[in-house]
This record gives structure tokens, sequence and C-alpha cells, in this order.
């Protein structure tokens, strides 16, 4: 996608946001694009702008996971995964980010077959 579609995609949702009823899920969306174009403090913004119309909002709470992730702030980013899976206990997202800190695939890849089955058989759902 164009930067520059990206660009008005913000400027429209930004006429969105203006109005209450779509006000959360604006922000919200505001935020995965600021995201997607790697401005952390945009998308930190309006995610938490999002939060605070609606506070099970979980496109921003997956922003803010994401983003923390990315930045090496574990703590902040268990944070919102604890909320999302507290908020919904089969959320796949919360499960996925939380198997990227488990064990990473790319350590395993190299190993001879019955090692990679025993780093494998470690992972566990909790």
């Amino acid at each position: 996608m164009a930067r520059g579609s990206l660009v008005d995609a913000v400027e429209s949702l930004g006429w969105a946001a203006r109005s209450p009823e779509f006000r959360s899920v604006a922000y919200s969306q505001m935020a995965v694009v600021e995201l997607r174009l790697n401005n952390k403090e945009l998308a930190e913004h309006y995610a938490n702008l999002a939060l605070d119309y609606n506070r099970y909002c979980f496109n921003a709470m997956e922003v803010l996971a994401v983003s923390y992730r990315r930045s090496g702030e574990t703590a902040l980013a268990d944070k919102y995964i604890n909320s999302i899976s507290q908020l919904d206990q089969l959320n796949h997202f919360a499960d996925y980010e939380r198997s990227l800190r488990i064990l990473p695939l790319r350590t395993t890849l190299n190993l001879p077959l019955p090692l990679k089955m025993k780093c494998l058989t470690r992972l566990t759902w909790s």
C-alpha cells in the first residue's frame, strides 16, 4: 500500500474520530496505521486515546502490545496481553504473542531432528 494512501487514511479517520460513536474505533485504526508506518509514539498516542473512550478496545490493546514488544518493553506488553486474555480467554492474538517469547523458532531450525522435537514439545499453552 502506498504511503500516501495511509496518510490519507489517517486524515479520514481523524474526521471519523470527531463523532463520539466512531471515536474509539477511529483512534484504534489510526494507531494501526501509525504502527505500520513505524511511528511508535503516535501509534501509542492513538491507542491510548482509543482506550480512553473504550477501555475494552481490543485493537488498541493489540497495538500497544505489539509496539511495546517491538521496543523491548516486555513488561508493558505483558500487561496488555494479560488484559486481553482476561477479557477473552480464547483470544488467539494473546496466545500468539506469548508464543513469540516462549521459544523463538529461529533457534530450533538448525538443530538435528531429535533435538528440534524436544524443543518443540516444551511449548505449553498456559
